[in-house]
């Protein structure tokens, strides 16, 4: 299932950080959130980091849109309860 939560500002930018960047909260209570820069290593805390969050700001799902050369974060995101949705050439979603 999609988790849930809500929405932050962006990080900045950067190779030593893993990054989410959260777009606005839609009609739904939902947030759509890019993974956007980092190392792999940091993104299962980041993200469990954000779920927190979000569940407690009362966000009711979160679609993640994952680019290709991010894909090594797919795992990470699907022991958390994500699923996969669809793919484009520019994300999964």
């Amino acid at each position: 299932a999609l988790l849930a939560a809500g929405g932050a500002a962006a990080r900045a930018d950067s190779e030593d950080e893993a990054v989410l960047r959260e777009g606005p909260v839609d009609a739904y209570g939902g947030v759509t959130v890019r993974v956007a820069a980092g190392r792999a290593d940091d993104f299962p805390k980041e993200l469990d980091a954000a779920l927190a969050r979000w569940r407690a700001n009362g966000i009711t799902g979160v679609w993640l849109e994952v680019p290709p050369e991010r894909a090594d974060r797919l795992p990470a995101a699907l022991a958390r309860g994500f699923e996969l949705h669809s793919a484009e050439q520019d994300h999964v979603l």
